[in-house]
């Protein structure tokens, strides 16, 4: 066949190995439609090509021709030399990732290779001390990234959002200053972040066709966002939720460093501390369950005095058993059934993902307790707090200063409920 000859000739093994990809391109293309005539005789010429770009340290080449000399010996029925371009093929990753660290390259660099030399060895399974092995070395290699990262910085004039948080709670009766603090804390519309995320898609075109990695204090990995713009609509949606999330945490510390702050300072100077500020807040209000109203009071105290660590501490749990509580008492389920028949209580990493659970507080506030307290991307405020992942240095007023306001703002909307339900109804 003439085109099986012109494909054979265009890969002929005794040419030199050209610097670009065309050869394994055009490998990939002959390979794939059949056009070779002994799958087995070009089995040994592409191991030798796959071996000549790994000795080269041309490991993306060589993964290309292992993979098709993975196909070839497929196709031969030759078992035993699949296995062995199989693994070939995992330990192109794996050399090519310790190869970069012993050359000293950056950590950000290592840490994406190390991830894929990671992923490969799952792939091939039966690699667990390997992966155990890369999984030490990758996290030595992220002690480096803190101190590889530059800091961005821009500045923002909050000079009008706090005079005029100063002016709300300055003259007016403290009951009225809660109430004013707690429309502080009203949640950004879902619609809207998801809205300037879009927006910002067609703005920023090149930015939002990559995808992102989060990195904790240690510099070790702690989520990875899709792009926004993507070709599939599962990747694009997971994109643009991430987005949203990162947003709507944007907003809360930008609220909580400026009009909330400036609100709890100013309340604070004008309530000595002995004030009972918040007592008839947390009394006879659905949200606070009954026995729990001094543990609200206290955290909340907290919050006003700018203890922020304390406040933490107190109201986040506080706020995940008052969820639970109402959410019970409007039929959900909030236990699952383990296989030893005994029940465990659901936390804010369920309940908050539960359609019930919106019905009840509303997309808005929902989404915005996700993000502050249980999202990778977010704040993720309530999981870091749990497993001890917070220094004392975390504890800042931006979003603890929100939580604090939003805390008020769910106990608030509580009290509407029982003023709504005792107002006498009209016929």
């Amino acid at each position: 066949m003439p085109l099986v000859k012109l494909a054979e000739e265009t890969i002929v093994p005794s040419d030199e190995e050209r610097s670009d990809y065309f050869r394994p391109r055009v490998l990939k293309v002959i390979v794939e439609y059949g056009l070779l005539e002994d799958p087995a005789k070009w089995c040994g010429f592409v191991e030798t090509f796959a071996e000549k770009a790994q000795a080269s340290r041309h490991y993306d080449k060589a993964r290309d021709y292992w993979e098709e000399a993975t196909r070839l010996a497929s196709y031969s029925k030759n078992l035993e030399k699949e296995k062995a371009f199989k693994e070939r093929l995992t330990a192109s990753f794996v050399e090519e990732a310790r190869s970069m660290r012993a050359d000293g390259a950056s950590a950000m660099l290592l840490s994406d290779r190390y991830t894929k030399a990671i992923e490969a060895c799952r792939r091939h399974g039966g690699k667990r001390a390997l992966i155990d092995e890369l999984h030490q070395e990758m996290n030595a290699i992220h002690q480096r990234l803190p101190a590889e990262m530059k800091r961005i910085e821009t500045s923002v004039d909050v000079t009008d959002l706090v005079k005029a948080a100063r002016a709300a709670v300055e003259d007016c009766s403290l009951e009225d200053a809660i109430a004013r603090i707690a429309v502080m804390a009203i949640p950004p519309r879902k619609t809207s972040l998801r809205a300037e995320v879009e927006e910002a898609s067609k703005k920023f075109v090149f930015m939002n066709l990559l995808s992102a990695v989060s990195y904790n204090d240690k510099g070790r990995v702690v989520a990875r966002t899709a792009p926004v713009i993507a070709s599939d609509e599962e990747t694009r949606d997971a994109g643009t939720l991430a987005q949203m999330l990162i947003q709507c945490v944007q907003h809360q510390a930008m609220v909580g460093i400026s009009r909330i702050e400036a609100a709890r300072e100013t309340l604070s100077r004008r309530c000595p501390s002995d004030t009972p500020l918040f007592d008839d807040l947390v009394t006879m209000n659905p949200f606070v369950p009954q026995g729990r109203e001094d543990i609200f009071v206290r955290g909340l105290k907290a919050g006003l005095r700018g203890d922020h660590l304390v406040c933490a501490h107190l109201l986040i749990p506080q706020i995940e058993n008052s969820v639970r509580v109402n959410m019970e008492r409007s039929g959900l389920l909030v236990t699952r059934l383990t296989d030893e028949q005994t029940q465990k209580e659901h936390d804010l990493n369920t309940l908050l993902y539960k359609d019930e659970t919106e019905k009840v507080f509303g997309e808005d506030l929902v989404f915005s307790m996700r993000a502050l307290l249980v999202e990778e991307v977010g704040a993720n405020f309530r999981n870091k707090l749990s497993h001890g992942l917070l220094g004392s240095d975390q504890f800042h007023g931006g979003i603890v200063n929100y939580l604090w306001a939003l805390t008020i703002r769910l106990c608030w909307l509580g009290k509407l409920l029982v003023k709504r339900s005792d107002a006498p109804s009209h016929a």
